[in-house]
């Protein structure tokens, strides 16, 4: 029986995290490798973390991924500039991801995700509501978590495509995705080029919040919801859909295939 600490036995099969871990089991099984070989090397599970975008292609969303780290089971970090051969991290903005994000499992993520997919009883696990990326070292083998060999030859599926971010040019006045052009603008659309230069300089995360200035003439929501109409009509290659947060206060987009258009 698997528990929550804290609590009688509870049997998390079936739960939220056991779903995550079935469906993005090679993305869990590529992060505990990271924190195995980290240990086997007395080096920092930093140094192994495992960027966002090269998680997502095997099942996990950014959403499954803020999940985690708001559990605890997960931790993450924005890559700076390597530092004299050393890759460095900085933390978070709350919750905000950037193609600079990488990620490592907490030891309460190891413990769970290692009796997750490998059958049998696990102890209890401790969850922390603490989301601040603690940058340990954790190179001390004391620390370390035996994982079954047999889980680390766990045999990789096909490796799937990576993970494509759009591009804004704001000189060339162009939007790309997997170098194909999504919008090219011949005359001004300030609203439209707003939303995506903004997206550009934070790196494309899911969402961001409504950039437009704020006008007496133009009713907010309104003209939001007009400029994400507009940012989806007349796609050249229809590669980027863009979609309000619900609640009129932001943008969000996704990538499509061709197939999805």
């Amino acid at each position: 029986m698997i528990k929550r600490a804290g609590q009688n036995d509870v049997d998390l099969r079936g739960t939220t995290e056991f779903q995550l871990v079935e469906r993005g089991r090679q993305a869990f099984v590529q992060l505990l490798k990271a924190d195995t070989f980290a240990c086997e090397f007395g080096r920092s599970v930093w140094e192994f973390a495992i960027n966002l975008t090269r998680l997502q292609p095997y099942g996990l969303t950014s959403t499954d991924i803020r999940w985690l780290v708001c559990k605890g089971l997960l931790k993450c970090a924005n890559e700076t500039k390597l530092s004299h051969g050393a890759r460095t991290f900085e933390p978070l903005n709350g919750l905000k991801f950037s193609q600079n994000t990488s990620c490592v499992l907490t030891d309460a993520g190891i413990d769970f995700v290692r009796h997750a997919l490998v059958p049998g009883d696990a102890p209890s696990i401790k969850v922390d509501s603490d989301t601040a990326p603690v940058m340990d070292a954790r190179p001390d083998t004391e620390h370390c978590i035996d994982v079954p060999r047999d889980l680390l030859e766990y045999p990789e599926q096909s490796a799937p495509a990576s993970f494509i971010w759009p591009e804004w040019n704001d000189l060339r006045r162009e939007l790309r995705m997997d170098g194909k052009v999504v919008k090219r603008f011949r005359v001004p659309a300030p609203n439209q080029e707003t939303i995506l230069r903004v997206f550009e300089e934070e790196n494309w995360p899911e969402r961001i919040d409504d950039p437009l200035p704020q006008t007496e003439t133009a009713e907010p929501k309104r003209r939001l919801h007009d400029t994400i109409n507009a940012l989806n009509r007349n796609q050249r290659n229809q590669l980027v859909r863009f979609h309000g947060d619900g609640r009129g206060e932001g943008v969000c987009w996704e990538a499509r295939s061709p197939v999805d258009a």
